[in-house]
């Protein structure tokens, strides 16, 4: 080591020394405290910071909990708040206003005057309470039970949503169906109107919110700031703005000399609404309306969409059916399951009476109409299917699942439809729709379920007021709950209208699914089901029952007169006989429509006017003086291959209707009495 760095050691050493022989040294020594405690470290640096620079203040000892210098009170507070990042709430529930249209026609949304009148008819609820999740049915069934005084159970209806100032169903994707939660998302701030498909039986008159032309009827907002304004006055615009008001029924009813303000409140309502909406989203639903209402402008009629079908039927070729009016079902089964049976064949029918004996007819369309008539009556009585008369649901038949026979069914149907015959008119709304939107978006009624005492037991359940009473009401239905998947604990009385879905669901959809499945497979033949979806409105009068239209009128414009030359002895009878016909129709017509479905029927071998209509076009003939006998016939005569109508020359009204009576009531088969 060289001499300097010996000096240094020797500086070093000498520190130290006076360090260890330091008086604070020797007190902590003393008192057996080796390490001094982060306080009083604390205490003694802030003294000698004091000392070595002071600031004419003393200074105050203050803990610490760390050897630093108080830089918080001298150079002020340099750390970081953490700011909390506000939790966003998720609720289960939200409110929302909820318009019960009065009908179908309601196209805009009610305003002003009009609204007014639906708050009082009890047809708005404000801050309606929906539960996310809730699926489509469910919010149907609460809106129901909310308006169950005002809305039917038998008027199916839809959800719209205001765009602008009209009203439109919001467009989803395939397999999306409306539920709370969308609702929720779609709707927003929205208020929901319901529209029912039928009108309802209110005193308001749903007039107030159809839509008119727009063109034709309604003022646009430059004719109605033209009217509020003066022409050269400071408030005239270059531009126009294209916005129309929505109805003038909607305005309230005031003295002329507040029609400017009344059409200065409805452009500002009607301005606020459209501005109030994203662009993009309006006019996509716009799109969507213009869209959906060129759709059933141009829905062909079922005339057109059946005789399409119809083009696929190949006459060359026949499929054969010998059938017995006692028995009719049984041999449509057998020919249908022929291996030889196609459906685009034509049909050749034979019938056989009572005593086995063919009736011999060269089928140009009479026998077949007749074929078809009764086999549509026979589908509708059989055990296939149940419920009243017009508004039949399948039903379970053990015989007839083993035989297929509910493909047939459908099958039947089709046929009849596609080859000239009549309609089903049995089929009820609930089957029609689940044909349509498929069994899962199906919505049955209590009065779809036969049994008396099952409906009986769930309606009891549906009128619970009190839990005791639900309880009460649910006890006899125990063992069928457990059946129908429904054997679950009730905690609220709102729990009952998911309950009595669900039952309704079980009993008369998933019950019968297999059958169903079937049914429609039947209904595919010669793609008429497809047409059923693509059409349901042009579909549903041929389908399910509709009161019907046969009247003397009809009748008598059914059918073509062919008369004799002018001027002649036959003629001049011809002449006499017309009166009694159209008179014998309008007596006709004062004893019921049955008795002008047995004329019909006489005449053309069907009870309705076939949705594809007749061909050829019925006529009327009269029974002259036969050439063998001499005598002219008194008794009215028919050819149904022809749809021929032949009517005796009688001189006294009387006796003609004596003669029409005897010849409807004892007829069976084609040609003569």
């Amino acid at each position: 080591m060289d001499e300097a760095g010996r000096a240094t050691l020797n500086q070093a050493i000498s520190a130290l020394r006076g360090i260890l022989s330091s008086p604070q040294l020797a007190n902590i020594s003393s008192s057996g405290n080796l390490v001094s405690s982060p306080e009083s470290l604390g205490v003694t640096v802030d003294r000698e910071m004091s000392r070595l620079f002071p600031s004419g203040t003393p200074a105050t000892a203050v803990p610490h909990s760390s050897l630093r210098y108080d830089s918080q009170r001298h150079f002020g507070n340099f750390t970081r708040t953490r700011r909390k990042r506000v939790k966003t709430q998720h609720h289960d529930t939200f409110i929302k206003d909820v318009i019960l249209l009065p009908g179908p026609k309601c196209a805009v949304v009610v305003k002003h005057k009009a609204k007014h009148r639906l708050h009082q008819l009890g047809h708005i609820l404000n801050g309606f309470e929906f539960q996310k999740s809730w699926s489509r049915g469910d919010v149907e069934a609460h809106i129901r039970h909310a308006f169950v005084d005002k809305l039917p159970p038998d008027i199916s209806i839809e959800l719209l949503m205001a765009c602008g100032n009209k009203l439109i169903a919001p467009k989803l994707h395939a397999g999306q169906e409306l539920c709370a939660e969308l609702i929720h998302k779609v709707y927003k701030s929205k208020a929901l109107y319901v529209r029912p498909l039928q009108s309802l039986e209110t005193q308001s008159n749903d007039s107030s919110c159809e839509e008119e032309n727009p063109e034709e009827n309604q003022p646009s907002l430059t004719a109605q700031a033209n009217e509020s304004f003066p022409s050269g006055s400071a408030q005239q615009s270059s531009s126009t703005v294209s916005v129309y008001v929505a109805d003038d029924d909607l305005l309230p009813s005031t003295s002329s000399n507040n029609n400017n303000y009344n059409n200065y409140l409805s452009v500002l309502a009607t301005l606020s609404d459209v501005s109030s909406e994203d662009e993009e989203l309006q006019t996509a639903m716009l799109a969507s309306l213009q869209s959906e209402r060129a759709t059933e402008c141009t829905a062909p009629p079922v005339k057109e969409i059946l005789h399409e079908l119809a083009t696929k039927i190949t006459d060359h070729t026949k499929s054969k059916f010998n059938i017995s009016r006692s028995n009719v079902l049984d041999g449509a089964l057998r020919g249908f399951k022929r291996g030889s049976y196609q459906p685009q064949n034509g049909i050749m029918v034979r019938f056989s009476d009572d005593l086995g004996f063919t009736e011999e007819a060269v089928d140009l369309g009479g026998p077949k109409r007749e074929f078809l008539r009764l086999l549509i009556q026979a589908l509708s009585t059989s055990s296939m299917f149940e419920g009243e008369e017009g508004k039949k649901n399948l039903t379970i038949d053990s015989i007839a699942m083993r035989e297929d026979r509910y493909f047939f069914a459908g099958r039947a149907i089709a046929v009849s439809l596609i080859h000239g015959g009549p309609p089903a008119c049995f089929v009820s709304p609930t089957l029609f729709s689940c044909l349509v939107h498929g069994p899962d978006r199906g919505q049955p009624v209590l009065e779809d379920i036969v049994d008396v005492e099952l409906r009986d037991k769930i309606k009891r359940i549906a009128d619970s007021e009190t839990m005791d009473e639900l309880r009460a009401a649910t006890l006899p239905l125990e063992d069928y709950l457990a059946s129908a998947g429904c054997l679950r604990p009730l905690r609220r009385l709102e729990d009952k209208t998911l309950l009595v879905k669900d039952l309704l669901m079980f009993q008369v959809i998933h019950r019968v699914r297999g059958p169903f499945e079937r049914f429609r497979d039947g209904l595919r033949t010669l793609g008429l089901l497809d047409k059923i979806q693509a059409h349901p409105e042009s579909f549903r009068p041929v389908l399910c029952w509709v009161p019907s239209t046969l009247d003397s009128d009809v009748l008598d414009n059914l059918f073509i007169i062919r008369r004799s030359a002018k001027a002649t002895n036959r003629w001049n009878a011809e002449d006499a006989v017309i009166p009694f016909w159209r008179d014998y129709l309008c007596d006709a017509e004062a004893e019921g429509t049955e008795k002008l479905a047995s004329i019909l029927i006489f005449a053309t071998g069907a009870s309705r006017i076939p949705p594809l209509g007749f061909a050829p076009q019925p006529s009327i003939e009269f029974l002259h003086s036969d050439m063998q006998s001499g005598s002219p016939s008194q008794l009215p005569m028919a050819n149904t291959c022809i749809n021929c109508l032949k009517l005796p020359l009688h001189t006294s009204y009387n006796t003609f209707k004596t003669s029409m009576d005897f010849a409807l009531g004892n007829t069976h088969g084609f040609g003569l009495i």
